[in-house]
C-alpha cells in the first residue's frame, strides 16, 4: 500500500492511495467464509456452501466492497495518524468516481480523494474586542406593565346586549365587501396561490376594539347582535398592522386589501380585568405560593430580573460573535466546501448553495474560533453545563408565554429534553451554545466591556 498527499493549494489537497492484492485479499477471504456460513443456497445445507460456489456467485461484489473498504480505512487512519485537520469530509476525486476498474481481473487499484484543510488560526482576542453591556435593571414601571399584561391575559369577557361607549368593549362579526365582489388574498398554505374572501360564500371575520378606533366608534355605538355596520377599511384602520389585527391575518396577506366593507355583528363583549387579589395571585403562581401584593411584585421582579440578565447576556454574545469574525479574517476552502455541501445536500440546487454559502461560512468560521478559544484555556463542557443552558432557554419560553406557575420547573424540563430521543439529536447544538457561553465567561476579563 502506498499513500501520498499532494497540496493543490493552501487549503486543499489530494490524497492518493494505491492498493495491491496483498492489502485486501485477507479481507475478501474472510468475507467469503462469512458468506459460506450464512448463505442459504438451494441444494446445500446451511453452513455447508463451498467457498468456491460463494466466490463464483458473489466474488465480484465482495471484491468491490472490500477493496473500497480497505481504501476508506486507509484514508481515515492516514488522516488520524498524521493529525491532518480537515473541513467537511474527504470526497472521491472525479478521476476515481469515473474510474473504469476491471473488477474481474485487476489486482492493483488507485484511489484519489480531495480534502479541504482547516486553516491555521492566530487568535487575536483582547481589549480589541469591545462589548457594550446593555442595562438589565428592572424598574417599577416595568413591573406595573407586567402586572397589567397579566391582568389582560386573565381578563373575563362578559357578553353585552349592545355596543356601549366603553374602551374595553369588543365587537366580533362576519365581514363581506359592500359591493359583494371577492377580494383576492394569499392562501395560508401557499402564499403564491390566491383565494377569494369577503363574499357571501366565503366571509371574513373581524374583531373591533371600540377603544382603538377613536371618533369612528360612533359607527358601532348602540348596535346590537345581527346589526350591520358599513365602513371604509382604511379609514377605520389606516395601517397594515391595524388591518392585520382586525382580520387576524399576517401583514403580508392584507397589504392589498382596501375599500368599503360590511360587518354583521355576531357578538359584543366587555373585558373585565381581575382585581389584584389572592384569586389572581393563585392563578398566576399557583395556590398559596403568593400571599400579598408586595410578595406578588417581588416574585415578578425576581422573574423579570433573571429574564433581563439572560437577554443581556444574549445581546453581548451577539456582539462577541460579530467582533470575533471581524478580528479574524481567515479563508476557508470555499470551492471544496460548496462541492461538499452539494454532495451532502442533494435536494439543494447549485444556486441555493451559492445563495446560502456566506452565512454557512461565517457560522463555520465562528465555531472554529470558539473551539480555538476553548482549547487555549482548556475549557470543557459537561452535561451539567448543558442542563444549565437549557434551563435558561426553558425559563425564557415559560416567561414569554406567561406560564409563571411553571417557573422552577425549567431544570426538570431540560432533563426531559435530553432524555427524549428526538431532542437528543440536538445535543450537538446545545453543546455548541453552551461552549460559547463558557468561552465568553472565560474571556470577559480579557476583552473590553463598557
Amino acid at each position: 500500500m502506498e499513500i501520498t498527499l499532494e497540496k493543490t493549494d493552501s487549503l486543499t489537497a489530494s490524497i492518493k492511495i494505491t492498493l495491491n492484492q496483498a492489502d485486501y485479499q485477507d479481507r475478501i477471504e474472510k468475507k467469503i467464509k462469512e458468506y459460506a456460513r450464512t448463505a442459504q443456497i438451494k441444494g446445500f445445507r446451511p453452513g455447508k456452501v463451498p467457498a468456491g460456489m460463494i466466490r463464483k456467485m458473489y466474488g465480484k461484489s465482495i471484491k468491490v466492497s472490500e477493496v473500497s473498504a480497505t481504501s476508506t480505512d486507509a484514508l481515515e487512519n492516514y488522516l488520524k495518524d498524521n493529525n491532518i485537520q480537515i473541513l467537511g469530509g474527504p470526497m472521491m476525486s472525479e478521476t476515481t468516481q469515473n474510474g473504469n476498474y476491471d473488477w474481474e481481473n485487476q489486482t492493483d487499484f488507485e484511489f484519489s480523494y480531495d480534502i479541504g484543510l482547516k486553516p491555521e488560526i492566530t487568535l487575536s482576542v483582547g481589549k480589541n474586542i469591545v462589548i457594550s453591556k446593555p442595562a438589565a435593571e428592572v424598574t417599577d414601571a416595568q413591573i406595573d406593565e407586567t402586572i397589567e399584561n397579566l391582568r389582560n391575559m386573565n381578563a373575563n369577557y362578559q357578553e353585552q346586549e349592545e355596543v356601549a361607549d366603553q374602551p374595553d368593549v369588543t365587537v366580533y362579526g362576519f365581514i363581506v365587501t359592500a359591493n359583494g365582489e371577492a377580494v383576492k388574498v394569499p392562501s395560508y398554505n401557499n402564499p403564491d396561490e390566491l383565494r377569494d374572501l369577503f363574499t357571501a360564500d366565503a366571509k371574513g371575520y373581524g374583531v373591533v376594539s371600540i377603544g382603538q378606533i377613536g371618533e369612528h366608534k360612533s359607527l358601532f355605538l348602540g348596535k346590537k347582535k345581527n346589526d350591520t355596520v358599513t365602513f371604509d377599511l382604511r379609514t377605520l384602520f389606516p395601517s397594515d398592522a391595524q388591518v392585520s389585527e382586525f382580520f387576524g391575518m399576517g401583514e403580508d396577506m392584507v397589504k392589498n386589501i382596501s375599500g368599503e366593507f360590511v360587518m354583521t355583528i355576531g357578538n359584543i363583549s366587555v373585558k373585565q380585568l381581575p382585581e389584584l387579589n389572592q384569586e389572581l395571585f393563585d392563578t398566576i403562581f399557583g395556590p398559596g405560593k403568593v400571599q400579598s401584593e408586595e410578595d406578588f411584585r417581588q416574585q415578578l421582579r425576581n422573574i423579570k430580573t433573571r429574564e433581563a440578565e439572560i437577554a443581556q447576556k444574549d445581546q453581548m454574545l451577539n456582539q462577541f460573535q460579530t467582533q470575533l469574525l471581524e478580528a479574524h479574517n481567515f479563508d476557508l476552502p470555499d470551492s471544496f466546501m460548496k462541492r461538499w455541501l452539494a454532495a451532502n445536500n442533494p435536494n439543494l440546487s447549485e444556486a441555493q448553495i451559492a445563495e446560502s454559502y456566506d452565512g454557512y461560512r461565517d457560522t463555520m468560521r465562528f465555531e472554529m474560533l470558539v473551539s480555538e478559544l476553548a482549547n487555549a484555556k482548556n475549557i470543557k463542557v459537561d452535561m451539567q453545563d448543558i442542563v444549565a443552558r437549557l434551563s435558561d432557554i426553558n425559563f425564557m419560553q415559560i416567561v414569554r408565554m406567561g406560564y409563571y406557575n411553571m417557573v422552577g420547573m425549567e431544570n426538570m424540563l431540560a432533563m426531559r429534553m435530553l432524555q427524549d430521543q428526538e431532542n437528543r439529536q440536538k445535543v450537538d447544538d446545545y453543546f455548541r451554545l453552551t461552549l460559547l457561553h463558557k468561552v465568553f465567561d472565560a474571556y470577559m476579563d480579557d476583552i473590553t466591556i463598557q
